[in-house]
């Protein structure tokens, strides 16, 4: 029968010290070293299971002393830079402009009581208008064709809060044809 030896770890503020020292950067990395290497150091394995209650926060502090993510406000003013114009941009294809920066990938779930009113106002986007004030501010604005629309005043529809392709916008929200939404008269 094999005893395992017990342990004696350091405590929380030593540990953190001596891992910060090791310039680690993430957990992946924490990760790759061996149980045998943290153990002679003083730490255990799993330090977040072992200091739970012991002055544990998160990674972050562990293993650099940084606050994981940036405040709200700070977020946000960064959000705007990156010329991102909505969820799906920031989840998808553009995700990784936001890696590195101190910005959560959910934000809407970190923070959700720290100040989020939004995706259009974290990316700094003036939403879009109902189906029946775009189809009205289109009328307005004289545009005949779906041509027109795409080449015309494109800063503008931004700016008064138009999409740039209300067909595919509105599909589900009350669309119904270009000559509906532009007021063009159908020829019989």
């Amino acid at each position: 029968m094999i005893m395992s030896k017990k342990r004696d770890f350091l405590p929380f503020e030593e540990a953190r010290e001596v891992v910060r020292e090791l310039n680690i950067t993430s957990v992946r990395d924490w990760e790759k070293l061996s149980t045998d290497i943290k153990h002679s150091l003083g730490v255990p394995a799993c330090p977040a299971l072992y200091y739970k209650d012991k002055g544990w926060t998160d990674w972050e502090d562990f293993l650099r002393g940084e606050p994981r993510h940036k405040t709200y406000e700070e977020a946000r003013a960064l959000a705007r830079t990156l010329g991102i114009k909505s969820s799906y941009e920031w989840f998808g294809r553009k995700h990784h402009l936001h890696k590195g920066i101190g910005i959560p990938f959910s934000p809407q779930l970190t923070y959700k009581d720290k100040g989020w009113a939004g995706w259009s106002d974290f990316l700094g986007v003036i939403p879009y208008k109902s189906f029946e004030e775009a189809r009205a501010l289109a009328r307005l604005l004289g545009i005949k064709s779906s041509y027109e629309w795409v080449r015309t005043k494109p800063h503008l529809r931004k700016y008064i809060g138009l999409p740039p392709g209300p067909h595919n916008y509105y599909k589900k929200r009350g669309w119904i044809s270009w000559d509906d939404f532009l007021g063009r008269d159908k020829k019989a």
